[in-house]
């Protein structure tokens, strides 16, 4: 991976890209600009790192992300899933603005990382249940936080349970324009639809309105203020051992977080446009973008909620994502950037409302009940965790109760599969040979699942490690077994031991995948079993231990008193 190598990639050419390619892409960043604007002013002060430095961040991830991720649709900028939790480092896990942008920087690391490592597809294996959990978390933590910047009170601090405690004290002190203001905002959104969307997107219409009522009508309500725009500084950070040790937990959740958002975004934009997108070569470039991000003060994000907007706008290149770039550049170093100054900030808190309303699948909410008790269990929980606790608690804890629930469902089908029964001695001896008990069955046929995973492994393995010291001799057959893990590998050579070491070798193996087979002989399971007691099918292993039964049960007459 070299960096001019990407560069060179993710240039259009005139070959493959023609006018109405920039035609597209130049709609659809702009109109991605009119939803991204506003929403990035609102994380930044959501943040605790002000509104500019949400500009910032959609110019830094903006740039890189295109220019590096060779965005094909998706436009890279900040979001509400990285922006909580950059409230929360600010907060509670750093000391100072420049240690938080130092944990921003951390987190891109960690994302080049991932991309480097190819971790691409694997990240994107997180649990459906545990990531509708924490977007629905994430918007009913913006509806209850910004209840008081909406009613002009100061935010209060303890989170969820601070808002809802102080509740009364927001009420009693509200600023009356600032809930005309934030009235004014809903009303917008409410009344701008249909025909009126293909006009302007709702929350620009939102910031516009409200900020013409906030400076011509009502001027009492508190505004953002004075701020500092400009060519940001670059500050270089100061990466102590002490502060790794409290920036690294919450740095690798915002790398997780990006990227699992630049996954999802992938996805929904191929399903769109149809362009395969290059996840690991998004990661480095988001990665790149945050590092970038936290050494001009600029929030963290990934993919960005313009994203949609612009593929259905036309956008298909990096092209649309470096209009809103340009677009951000113009607000920033332009005079529309005295205009910040006089937003109300309850018009920030209404755009952070909406977007925590539209976080929430209403439509799963109201058939949750409906929904598999795992499933359910693992959303409420992961829910509860990030609005009562905090959002890197929910999503820890959510995580490991969702595999937990994931293991149990594929116990159960796994360990139903399994067969584990003893074979007539005619069918091992032939039709026609001479058995006194035609009852006798000496010999276990133990026919493993057709996937054995760490979620059946210790169960089957409680049940065969049983029924060895049963038969005499033994079949293992793998004929329909196609996958096994590692666990469950060592669990079967636990067992192929144990049979080895049970004062007798009559035991074969069959039908067994090569795959399968090198796995076991890499940990050294298969080092006590002879060649001639490997057959390819069952037929073949029932041959082969045919001679076992014979000799067993002539041990058997011997051994009988005369």
């Amino acid at each position: 991976m070299h960096l001019s190598k990407y560069l060179i990639q993710g240039i259009p050419t005139s070959f493959n890209y023609r006018l109405p390619d920039l035609r597209g892409d130049i709609t659809g960043g702009l109109v991605a600009s009119a939803l991204i604007i506003p929403a990035a002013l609102s994380f930044g002060e959501l943040s605790g790192l002000g509104p500019v430095a949400g500009l910032y961040g959609a110019l830094a991830v903006g740039i890189f992300g295109a220019l590096v991720g060779n965005t094909r649709g998706i436009i890279s900028g900040v979001n509400a899933n990285v922006s909580i939790i950059m409230a929360l480092v600010v907060a509670e896990y750093t000391h100072s603005i420049a240690e938080a942008l130092a944990a921003a920087i951390l987190a891109g690391l960690i994302q080049i990382v991932f991309g480097f490592l190819r971790f691409g597809r694997y990240i994107s294996y997180v649990p459906i249940s545990l990531l509708n959990g924490f977007f629905m978390g994430v918007g009913l933590l913006l509806v209850i936080t910004q209840f008081a910047p909406a009613m002009g009170v100061a935010n209060v601090s303890g989170g969820v349970g601070g808002a809802l405690l102080s509740l009364p004290f927001t009420v009693s002190r509200a600023n009356v324009d600032a809930v005309l203001v934030t009235a004014v905002c809903f009303a917008v959104v409410i009344l701008w639809r249909g025909p009126l969307k293909r006009i302007a997107p709702g929350q620009l219409m939102l910031l516009i309105a409200g900020i013409l009522v906030g400076v011509f009508w009502l001027t009492d309500a508190p505004v953002v203020g004075q701020i500092t725009v400009g060519v940001p500084d670059v500050q270089w950070p100061d990466f102590s051992v002490e502060f790794l040790l409290r920036a690294i937990q919450p740095a690798f959740l915002i790398a997780m977080l990006s990227s699992m958002g630049i996954l999802i975004g992938s996805i929904l934009v191929e399903s769109v446009s149809g362009r395969q997108q290059q996840t690991n070569r998004l990661l480095v470039g988001h990665g790149i973008g945050n590092i970038a991000a936290g050494l001009i003060g600029g929030l963290p994000g990934g993919a960005a909620n313009g994203t949609l907007a612009n593929v259905y706008s036309g956008g298909r290149t990096l092209v649309s994502n470096l209009t809103v770039v340009a677009v951000v550049i113009l607000t920033l170093f332009s005079g529309l950037s005295a205009v910040i100054a006089l937003i109300p900030k309850a018009v920030l808190a209404s755009i952070l409302i909406i977007t925590g309303i539209s976080l929430i699948d209403w439509r799963l909410l109201r058939r949750l009940h409906r929904a598999p008790v795992g499933f359910s269990s693992v959303m409420v929980l992961t829910v509860f965790l990030v609005v009562f606790v905090d959002a890197m608690t929910g999503l820890i804890i959510g995580f490991a109760v969702g595999m937990f629930v994931n293991s149990r469902s594929l116990e159960a089908f796994e360990v139903p599969r399994l067969v584990s029964v003893p074979v007539l001695d005619r069918e091992i001896l032939g039709g026609d040979a001479n058995v006194e008990d035609i009852f006798g069955a000496r010999t276990g046929l133990v026919r493993f699942p057709d996937r054995v995973s760490v979620a059946s492994a210790r169960e089957i393995g409680r049940i065969v490690g049983h029924d060895i010291g049963t038969y005499q001799p033994l079949i293992f057959d793998f004929t329909r077994t196609e996958y096994v893990d590692d666990t469950a590998a060592v669990m079967m050579g636990k067992l192929i031991n144990a049979a080895a070491a049970s004062g007798t070798r009559d035991f074969v193996i069959s039908g067994m995948r090569h795959d399968i087979a090198e796995k076991l002989k890499s940990l050294g399971f298969l080092d006590r079993v002879a060649p001639e007691h490997l057959m390819p099918d069952l037929d073949s292993a029932k041959r082969a231990v045919r001679p076992m039964l014979e000799a067993d049960l002539a041990n058997q007459i011997i051994s009988q008193p005369a």
